[in-house]
């Protein structure tokens, strides 16, 4: 895994190996050099074979030293871009969900009307563990982070995840991808198995019916 890492006006300033942590919502840097002196917040281009490609907007949080090296932490403060690995297998679904909205700060966004948290209808189209499609009759802004819970696996498991893109369809809904923010193992294993059930359902369904 590695990391390019630029100034907030995109002029590069060095690439290291790096480690992005969703639980710590952190980039490790393992590099020859500091980058304190160099600003408060960084524009971070990650790439990991496993997870995909991400584009961060951080800030400095700490450094180490392990012998020559510099084990540096930024912050992820929000992520501008992703783009999945093409081995994160997708599945069709079409589950209706009450989404929970979230601010910025990841605390619980209120409706001001009812006192209570901020809600939306919709529906889950697609799913990988990477991510998931929705379809609302709601408007999302990029970057707007939810709740979405998810009770198809072998245990419901409340999922938070964030809209990366806007696609249209030809309907009165909306259509967005979201990217799982802090996924942990064991929520991936149930997703994972989830999508393993799925396509193997769909592979014994195609033999069925050429066997007929």
């Amino acid at each position: 895994m590695k990391a390019r890492v630029y100034t907030m006006n995109n002029s590069f300033i060095l690439e290291a190996k790096a480690v992005y942590k969703r639980e710590e919502n952190a980039v490790y840097l393992r590099a020859d050099m500091d980058i304190q002196d160099k600003g408060d917040e960084f524009l971070v281009h990650y790439t990991d074979d496993t997870q995909g490609v991400f584009d961060f907007h951080c800030t400095y949080k700490n450094h180490t030293r392990d012998n020559k090296q510099y084990i540096i932490v930024l912050h992820v403060l929000e992520t501008l871009k992703f783009m999945q690995r093409r081995r994160d297998v997708k599945v069709k679904t079409n589950i209706p969900v009450n989404i929970v909205l979230l601010e910025f700060d990841g605390k619980v966004r209120i409706d001001p009307q009812t006192q209570t948290s901020a809600q939306i209808k919709a529906c889950l189209r697609d799913i990988s563990a990477g991510g998931v499609m929705i379809t609302t009759e709601s408007h999302l802004d990029i970057n707007q982070k939810m709740l979405i819970p998810f009770d198809k696996g072998t245990s419901p498991i409340l999922l938070t995840a964030q809209v990366i893109r806007e696609q249209s369809i030809p309907s009165n809904e909306r259509c967005y991808g979201c990217q799982f923010v802090s996924l942990t193992h064991s929520k991936e294993s149930i997703i994972r198995e989830y999508v393993f059930r799925l396509q193997l359902a769909s592979k014994n369904k195609a033999r069925y019916l050429d066997d007929l």
